[in-house]
């Protein structure tokens, strides 16, 4: 999806009580307590809510950049009273090694070619600094197929390892719901649009769905980096 196509769903997609809110976000922000980097950049960090919360678990400053309009008013209005955050429109005016800590939540299935990934993972590394972390978070690629607490796809798993395949997406909480289009990634792919960006795969993390029980599978997948050398 494209930039202004986020503008036009970027204000629904937002109030929307996701299961990121309550699954994801929590984890990063605790593992951000722990590492208390003093410099954060939330890459696609769309409302800013994020790194608004990580200032408080442990962050001293923060950085949102987000490719669409929309998402950056949001951030803009969220942030106003935060001096410790800075929003941009734009990672060119960001200086290399300048972070501790980049943060890219449920931006990778945006991004529809293998090259578009490498271009942005590229970026990232270069913003990081020797040794700095990079988080992400990902709808679980072996799970598409499934139907969790607040998402689902129309993504036939019979068709996983066509990498860059184009897939619809319906989230909801109950009361509001927002469809778009994601594009799938395997494991594979990621690990390898990895490797060519510089950043080396320290782990992985499959969390739980919010559902009694857990559900089927794992709605989400957290990928933790640290900058490495081009592959």
């Amino acid at each position: 999806m494209n930039p202004e196509e986020w503008s036009g769903i970027g204000h629904a997609f937002s109030a929307i009580s996701d299961a990121r809110r309550v699954t994801v976000f929590p984890r990063l922000w605790k593992h951000l307590q722990q590492s208390a980097p003093a410099r954060l950049l939330d890459y696609g960090g769309g409302d800013g809510l994020f790194a608004l919360e990580a200032l408080r678990w442990g962050g001293q400053t923060a950085v949102v950049y987000d490719p669409a309009p929309a998402m950056l008013e949001l951030a803009r209005r969220n942030a106003a009273a935060e001096r410790r955050m800075q929003v941009v429109e734009s990672t060119c005016q960001l200086k290399e090694g300048e972070f501790d800590v980049v943060v890219m939540n449920a931006v990778w299935m945006c991004l529809a070619t293998e090259e578009q990934c490498v271009e942005v993972l590229s970026e990232i590394r270069r913003l990081l600094k020797p040794g700095g972390e990079f988080l992400a978070s990902v709808t679980h690629p072996c799970f598409r197929d499934r139907r969790f607490a607040t998402y689902q796809t129309d993504f036939p798993m019979g068709r996983y390892l066509e990498d860059g395949a184009s897939f619809g997406v319906t989230m909801s909480d109950g009361e509001r719901e927002v469809r778009f289009n994601d594009t799938h990634w395997s494991l594979s792919a990621m690990t390898r649009q990895m490797q060519r960006a510089g950043l080396q795969l320290a782990g992985l993390e499959e969390l739980p769905d919010m559902t009694a029980g857990g559900g089927e599978g794992s709605p989400w997948l957290l990928l933790f980096g640290r900058r490495g050398k081009p592959f």
